[in-house]
């Protein structure tokens, strides 16, 4: 059963999903993209352990302000290719659960975040030698060596 409430403000929307089984689901690619009246979203409920792919999930989220996707599994994810690209309200982001030992495909992923001021990683945080990171902060507030690292 998904239970999914939109709640209209001001033009902007918020979404709470609560009793989202997600937890077959391999595939995550665009699942929010170009939502562009989403203001906030509460995915810390989402099971993501069999998760592959990533990419363009909240790619042109526009109004979206933060996300807290410290809840979130990606030791199984290779592509994370523009995940973020054109957040550009997006200030804060915490993916400090995520492991990326396994992504391959970095390109463009916080591509104009022109608005983040920090972007906080844990110990999972690993760009391995041949991941593709082209373009990964071009025209991005933070910059690879400004990342605020958290201990979990």
């Amino acid at each position: 059963m998904c239970e999914v409430i939109v709640k209209r403000i001001t033009q902007k929307y918020e979404v709470k999903i609560s009793n989202f089984n997600i937890s077959n689901v391999e595939y995550m690619n665009d699942m929010f993209r170009e939502c562009t009246n989403l203001a906030s979203i509460d995915v810390s409920n989402f099971n993501t352990s069999k998760i592959l792919e990533m990419d363009d999930m909240f790619r042109s989220c526009s109004t979206l302000t933060s996300l807290d996707l410290s809840s979130f599994n990606t030791s199984n994810v290779f592509d994370m290719n523009e995940m973020f690209k054109d957040c550009t309200s997006l200030m804060t982001l915490d993916i400090s659960s995520f492991n990326t030992e396994k992504v391959t495909d970095m390109k463009q992923m916080f591509e104009n975040c022109t608005s983040m001021q920090e972007i906080k990683v844990g110990s999972g945080w690993v760009i391995s030698e041949g991941t593709d990171t082209t373009n990964m902060f071009t025209n991005c507030g933070v910059q690879e060596n400004e990342l605020t690292h958290v201990t979990i």
